[in-house]
């Protein structure tokens, strides 16, 4: 697995497990814009950190003991 960013770590940072996040939530929070949070979001999707169940919401993945 790749070594994450500082920018993808504070994202993964920001998230409560079990709870849904939109990109602008975690971009106002960040002080990002929501456009670079919407891509970084998606690429740790595409690493298994985080699942998208539904439009434009994101869940924090745990790791497996």
């Amino acid at each position: 697995m790749r070594t994450l960013t500082p920018e993808r770590l504070d994202i993964l940072a920001a998230m409560e497990s079990g709870q849904s996040y939109t990109p602008t939530a975690i971009a106002e929070a960040l002080g990002k814009e929501r456009s670079s949070v919407t891509q970084m979001m998606q690429k740790l999707v595409r690493s298994g950190h985080l699942l998208q169940r539904t439009y434009g919401r994101y869940f924090k993945v745990e790791p497996k003991q």
